[in-house]
């Protein structure tokens, strides 16, 4: 099988981005309240047929947030570093070994920008881990859009079934199960399902709960 992974929130942390609010007096509450207005920017910008890159909109919307709080914006720099340098949970390596130990196929699926990815993957010593990174750049249109999903199983020529979503947001859950993947949500960030229902797949607490849950399963190719 193919798992498509998100980075921001999923297997990274955003515990140095909270450091840098700390550093600038910027209260630590306002971080969710960032991170929900750059979601929020991102997404209209692709609905609007404006598409903004990921760090474009993490920088407009912190300005805006700060702003709003009548905070000086000195901490815009130094938080924008941290998102190049966050580090992974506890148990992203872990889950990534297992799953490639069961042949699953492991690919990068981020609106955060290839460099951006790299800067991640490599910092946080989990680049080999993977066959592919993928950016919502490429088809300029922000998750949960369809364009960033179905672009990824066309060139890892999977069909949907073969393929699954982890995703610790919930709208990046509901994006990948439009298109027909199988998902998993990790709730550890969010604690509730932010939809009307139900989860369309799986849920775990934590990373480490998925490999048995996806168990044994070869990749799945689609026939040409």
């Amino acid at each position: 099988m193919v798992i498509f992974f998100d980075l921001v929130g999923t297997l990274f942390r955003l515990d140095r981005a909270g450091a840098a609010f700390r550093r600038h007096a910027v209260p630590e509450e306002v971080l969710p309240l960032w991170f929900a207005r750059l979601l929020h920017v991102s997404m209209a910008s692709t609905l609007s047929g404006r598409y903004a890159p990921f760090l474009a909109c993490a920088e407009s919307a912190l300005r805006q947030v700060l702003a709003l709080r009548d905070l000086p914006d000195d901490a815009v720099s130094d938080t924008l570093a941290a998102l190049r340098t966050l580090e992974p949970w506890p148990d992203t390596a872990s889950c990534l070994a297992d799953l490639r130990a069961a042949g699953h196929t492991l690919v990068a699926l981020s609106n955060a920008s290839l460099a951006m990815q790299r800067s991640l993957l490599e910092g946080g010593e989990i680049a080999g881990s993977f066959a592919a990174t993928l950016s919502s750049d490429d088809v300029r249109h922000a998750k949960p859009h369809p364009l960033p999903y179905r672009r990824a199983l066309e060139q890892l020529e999977v069909e949907a079934a073969g393929a699954c979503m982890v995703a610790a947001h919930a709208w990046d859950v509901q994006g990948a199960a439009a298109v027909g993947l199988r998902t998993v949500w990790v709730s550890r960030v969010e604690k509730g399902w932010a939809f009307p229902g139900a989860p369309p797949g799986a849920v775990v607490s934590a990373l480490g709960d998925i490999p048995p849950i996806l168990g044994n399963a070869p990749a799945s190719r689609a026939s040409s």
